[in-house]
């Protein structure tokens, strides 16, 4: 072994990384660092503890017997490392110059946009982000570091997912073109009702198993149609314009959004209809919108970043929730 005071925090990041992925590339996207960085930093490595460390196969690295036996003290020493400064050091944002990449549905892409720009950037203006759509990988994607933080339901899975609520779902609203029976004015609408009619679905990946209104219909031994679905806001909202369907929103957002239309409208489904609906829902968790991170991939950047978009969708969300 060579000199051992070469061994930093980030190359300690690195090794970890590198046995994480067993990827180069894997491991510099995690980190947020180059590809040509990683490989320098390996080089270092390598000199430092004058061995391999690990070995390059068609299926990825392959870790050496010296590189298995460092790997528990070099994780060791980064959590101790990583403790020391979220106790003792004080995190300045206007300082930070992380990316953050933050999955979403569609439907909350807009106010997430509208909360980084009004809110994070004026106190961290070298902070940047990539939004992105919420697929079916985002268990992986969160304790692998691709993502950072995700905005979604109650649904979400995963041993190391930890999820903050932000809105209480209670309410769900009926969505159509305002010439639509369910959407007139002084209409009174059943569950029946809601069967007879085709419905178009704000599909979301990992959400629900089927729509709440099939639950629904088929216990109670009905047919309800299915127009289509859609993960896009944009096209939810065209779909709807152009044909005579209803769609049903837990989001509030999504209202916002729709309301922006002057031929869509939506309206709040009676509480007794709402409550059936959600009651179709089995979770051990409060119904609602959460913001969740992974316990894998902690920073003060990153904690700091998620306060700040708890605290400002749970202050949206309430200046939109009716009164009553």
């Amino acid at each position: 072994m060579k000199d051992i005071k070469r061994l930093d925090y980030e190359l300690m990041q690195v090794l970890i990384a590198i046995d994480e992925h067993r990827n180069c590339q894997n491991a510099a996207h995690a980190l947020r660092i180059s590809n040509s960085a990683i490989s320098r930093h390996l080089k270092q490595l390598r000199e430092i503890f004058d061995d391999t460390l690990y070995i390059r196969r068609a299926s990825g690295f392959i870790p050496t017997h010296k590189a298995s036996q460092l790997l528990p003290m070099v994780q060791d020493l980064c959590q101790r490392y990583q403790e020391l400064e979220n106790q003792f050091t004080e995190y300045q944002p206007a300082k930070s110059r992380e990316h953050f990449v933050i999955s979403v549905y569609d439907d909350f892409s807009p106010i997430i946009h509208k909360i980084l720009n009004n809110k994070v950037r004026p106190f961290a203006p070298d902070m940047s982000f990539d939004i992105r759509i919420l697929s079916h990988e985002y268990t992986t994607e969160l304790e692998n570091g691709n993502i950072d933080i995700a905005v979604m339901s109650e649904s979400y899975t995963g041993a190391h997912l930890q999820g903050n609520l932000f809105a209480e779902v209670k309410n769900l609203y009926l969505l159509g073109n305002r010439k639509h029976p369910f959407l007139q004015d002084n209409v009174q609408v059943t569950l029946e009702d809601l069967f007879k009619y085709p419905y178009y679905e704000m599909d979301n990946f990992c959400d629900l198993p089927e729509p709440l209104i099939v639950s629904a219909a088929k216990r109670r031994n009905q047919e309800c149609v299915i127009a289509g679905s859609t993960g896009s806001l944009a096209s939810l909202a065209s779909v709807l314009l152009d044909m005579p369907y209803y769609s049903i929103s837990c989001n509030l957002f999504t209202t916002d959004y729709v309301a922006g239309f002057p031929n869509l409208i939506y309206r709040k489904l009676p509480l007794e209809i709402s409550q059936t609906l959600l009651s179709e829902i089995n979770t051990n968790r409060d119904i609602g919108h959460y913001v969740v991170v992974s316990d894998l991939n902690k920073s003060q950047a990153r904690d700091w970043l998620k306060e700040v978009l708890v605290r400002e969708l749970k202050s949206e969300w309430n200046l939109r929730k009716p009164n009553s």
